[in-house]
């Protein structure tokens, strides 16, 4: 399987998963909390890093879509395209699940593990994106 199928493939999973998770949990919380204490939940640090979890899921879903379709047009490296892919895959997961665990381990006011997690996965999306700007600027179209 080629690394534009498999880009797409995750695009399309996390887009199923964070809209799914929105419906069903996020969503699910916020039934319950309107049935007992809404104004204490709505407000809650826990809902904030789960809608910011979920917006995660659906954005890193639509990026991985768009660099995927960005690849078909260029005649890259397929070295390049696997690079690229990892850095999507690994960044992605490591910023959803760090939303996870700030949401269950609650705010956090030093530098603590969890933000050098976060910054770990934010960096290797940020260089997932600068690996594919700098495959668009270098490499020609087909």
């Amino acid at each position: 399987m080629t690394p534009i199928k498999l880009q797409t493939i995750l695009g399309v999973i996390l887009l199923i998963v964070g809209v799914s998770f929105d419906f069903f949990f996020v969503q699910g919380k916020i039934s319950e909390a309107f049935k007992t204490n809404s104004v204490s939940y709505l407000s809650s640090w826990e809902k904030q890093l789960y809608d910011l979890t979920k917006f995660y899921m659906i954005v890193l879903g639509f990026a991985n879509i768009v660099l995927a379709l960005l690849a078909v047009h260029l005649a890259s490296s397929e070295k390049i395209d696997w690079t690229i892919l990892g850095l999507m895959f690994i960044g992605s997961i490591i910023v959803i699940m760090t939303g996870f665990w700030y949401a269950i381990a609650g705010p956090s006011f030093k530098w603590e593990v969890r933000c050098t997690v976060l910054t770990a996965g934010l960096f290797a999306v940020l260089l997932a994106l600068g690996l594919e700007i700098h495959k668009l600027i270098f490499t020609r179209s087909l």
